[in-house]
């Protein structure tokens, strides 16, 4: 590896080891080649070859007017490409491919002398993003007439599917919106209609929107520079009970369990078993009789 080039401290990157490799000989290369400074990442390959770990300069093609010694071939430079869920790897490729001459990774985070805390926010500070006025709209007018459990739905797909670029902002701005129930019941519960909105409230509205993250793409809040939400047995338990009527759930339960076949009884048994036991075993579940009884359902 280059000298002098430092990674990252968290693995950002899906990219073959290869091509981050090429970025540190990248970087190498610029420190090196005052010409190589005025190159985006992907026009490096007209002037530059890449072999034995390193760049050299092209030996054939026509000569750059300026530059003795440098010439120019007609190669297309190829970036692997990047899905936007994966944000900081997608946010690199977008600086390598604004930022010319770049010296190291903390050199792409720089901006006006300034060193940012992620690639997103170099680039946000560059201007290559959109804000987010579009979504911050859509909450807005949703808020107006949607509930908050439908609101928190459509925060989580705002941020699953739409890489807003400041999703803090956005829980900041309509954070009582999207916990309004929660304070609501929570009122009720404790029979005080003035109680205002506080951090424990807060804290159940993010898990329940982190519990929608990881149902969907396996996502937690981190992943989208939201706070972390505190989760303990309490409201772990409260966030479940809350999703159920578990009264009508054991009604059913008393009154269809006896009706079961007995192949039906022991798979019910295993499987609650495994859960009250916590032995994390995987149930694969079907029905191969169209008659047989369907009370149990996986």
């Amino acid at each position: 590896m280059a000298k002098g080039c430092i990674l990252p401290q968290k693995r950002l990157y899906k990219w073959p080891k290869i091509h981050v490799k090429q970025h540190c000989w990248l970087f190498e290369l610029c420190n090196e080649d005052e010409f190589a400074k005025t190159l985006l990442y992907h026009e490096v390959p007209q002037y530059y070859t890449w072999a034995n770990n390193k760049f050299t300069r092209r030996k054939r093609g026509e000569n750059v007017v300026g530059y003795p010694g440098i010439k120019k071939d007609s190669a297309l430079g190829r970036v692997y490409g990047v899905h936007p869920s994966q944000s900081e790897c997608f946010y690199l490729r977008m600086l390598l491919h604004h930022v010319r001459g770049p010296t190291s990774f903390q050199y792409l985070k720089t901006v006006d002398g300034v060193l940012k805390e992620t690639y997103q926010a170099a680039c946000r500070a560059r201007g290559l993003l959109e804000n987010d006025d579009h979504w911050e709209n859509t909450l807005r007018e949703a808020s107006l007439s949607q509930c908050p459990l439908q609101l928190r739905e459509l925060f989580v797909v705002i941020l699953l599917f739409c890489q807003p670029s400041e999703p803090l902002k956005l829980w900041n701005i309509f954070k009582d919106d999207l916990c309004e129930d929660i304070r609501h019941r929570i009122r009720q519960q404790n029979q005080d209609i003035t109680l205002p909105y506080n951090e424990d409230i807060y804290n159940e509205g993010l898990i329940q929107i982190e519990n929608k993250l990881l149902q969907l793409n396996d996502k937690s809040l981190s992943d989208f520079g939201l706070p972390s939400s505190v989760r303990t047995e309490s409201n772990a338990a409260e966030t479940m009970t809350h999703r159920y009527d578990t009264n009508n759930l054991t009604a059913f339960v008393n009154e269809n369990l006896p009706k079961l076949v007995p192949d039906q009884r022991h798979a019910f048994e295993t499987i609650v078993d495994s859960v009250i036991h916590d032995k994390r075993k995987v149930f694969f579940w079907m029905h191969l009789v169209e008659r047989e009884r369907r009370f149990l359902q996986i």
